[in-house]
């Protein structure tokens, strides 16, 4: 198979039947808020979305990232995330959320599964924990890209009836 040129996407299938069509679609909250918060760095952007037919079960298509930052922070088996790693992560996610609040939307489900990574190399992070000994070595860690991802209970910020402070988890 010919490969050149392809792009590989992560394709995400909503199990519930849409016997509307696409009308009922376009009312789904997560569909909406991914087609009107514009692109950005640090929001998964959604390519495309389509209703098969014989299912009438909605797909989203996204860019796919290698995983979430549950999934690396597991994989490191207690070893800690450099305090310049952790910096980039932080970073990264309040900037998607910016983006997010300045187009009139607010993400309410931030979670670690919920925070798409990708990995682009190794760097040296400076060692700026607060325990770290004067002139220590650097903290060598890997480079991530994060995307907020998974805007199901995203919300405008106008919208109606308004929220309160209530969590659930």
């Amino acid at each position: 198979p010919e490969y050149k040129g392809k792009q590989l996407v992560a394709i995400k299938r909503m199990k519930k039947a849409f016997d509307g069509g696409w009308d009922e679609c376009l009312k789904l909250k997560e569909l909406k808020s991914l087609r009107r918060i514009p692109m950005h760095p640090n929001i998964i952007p959604l390519y495309d979305a389509f209703l098969l037919p014989t299912t009438r079960e909605l797909y989203f298509v996204f860019e796919c990232m290698e995983g979430n930052l549950f999934q690396l922070t597991k994989s490191r088996k207690g070893r800690p995330l450099a305090s310049g790693l952790i910096a980039s992560i932080f970073y990264q996610t309040l900037a998607g959320l910016h983006h997010c609040h300045g187009h009139g939307y607010f993400h309410r489900d931030l979670k670690p599964e919920n925070l798409l990574i990708t990995t682009t190399g190794l760097a040296d992070y400076p060692a700026s924990s607060l325990y770290a000994l004067p002139g220590a070595p650097p903290e060598k860690d890997v480079i991530v890209i994060v995307k907020l991802a998974d805007f199901g209970l995203a919300r405008e910020i106008a919208s109606r009836p308004p929220y309160t402070e209530y969590v659930s988890t």
